[in-house]
């Protein structure tokens, strides 16, 4: 008699899953956030313009019309494969995080990449909208716009949606959290030995581990594979926040390390099977 780990994936896709529709409700609650901290508040408060309530909604909408339009022709043109719930999941994380004032034109050649990305999806360890979202930080930049990824969500309300994804086994918790723990550390005693603060985009990182980074196709399924995802990720992080935004280094080494993805799995199954012993088999 032998013992084993049998590991299964955090998600279970079947007829009664309801991973992508939690993810719906979670990042539905952030929009409407958004709408009153950048809309109906500034609005009463005099700093804008009635015209100006509803822009966080319409930029939502837009950036789900552009992703249903691009999947749309993709479908009809180049075969793509994508579930409603995914493109609208991608539509609100894009709209979420791009700037109320940007040009519409960046915004559509950035869904146009992630569109793109996806083609690729199916093969490759890819995360379409990480590239997406590169795309638009890159033409941010270019453009001399003086905001990088806008993200005026509240600290608590992310917590929240971690706790609450991860209480509906709808989320890797252990990215997010040995991601965030691993990058505070590193940065307090960056901080302690070179004898300044380092600033520490925790809110930003938090939405960006949640629902960027621990993607479910593009992560390791296996338990200690997901850590060693999470401790490179960190890693890599914050050596990169040196020459640029935490948020582009994070993108970036997601990108680099879900290429990776087999190869943590690797190294997290046979440790599983090599250290654990927790299920028999005959």
């Amino acid at each position: 008699m032998k013992k084993f780990i049998i590991m299964d994936g955090p998600y279970i896709q079947n007829s009664k899953d309801k991973t992508l529709h939690y993810i719906i409700e979670v990042l539905l609650v952030m929009i409407i956030y958004r709408l009153l901290n950048e809309g109906i508040v500034p609005y009463f408060k005099g700093s804008i313009s009635f015209m100006e309530i509803f822009l966080p909604f319409l930029i939502v909408c837009a950036s789900i019309l552009l992703f249903y339009g691009f999947f749309y022709i993709g479908k009809l043109f180049l075969k793509f494969k994508y579930k409603t719930e995914e493109c609208i999941i991608e539509g609100m994380i894009f709209g979420l995080v791009f700037p109320l004032h940007a040009s519409i034109l960046i915004m559509c050649i950035s869904i146009f990449a992630t569109v793109i990305a996806r083609r690729f999806y199916e093969t490759e360890k890819v995360n379409p909208l990480s590239i997406g979202l590169v795309t638009l930080l890159l033409f941010l930049k270019w453009s001399n716009f003086n905001n990088d990824l806008l993200l005026n969500i509240n600290f608590y309300l992310c917590l929240v949606s971690f706790l609450f994804l991860t209480y509906k086994k709808s989320l890797k918790w252990r990215i997010p959290i040995y991601f965030i723990g691993t990058y505070f550390i590193m940065t307090i005693f960056s901080s302690i030995m070179l004898g300044y603060i380092i600033t520490f985009e925790i809110t930003n990182l938090l939405f960006f581990s949640i629902f960027i980074v621990s993607n479910k196709k593009t992560t390791p399924i296996t338990n200690s594979g997901q850590i060693i995802f999470s401790l490179s990720l960190a890693i890599f992080t914050f050596f990169g926040s040196y020459f640029m935004t935490s948020i582009f280094a994070m993108l970036l080494s997601s990108l680099l390390l879900n290429s990776m993805t087999s190869l943590f799995d690797y190294f997290g199954n046979y440790y599983g099977l090599k250290y654990c012993n927790e299920f028999e088999i005959l």
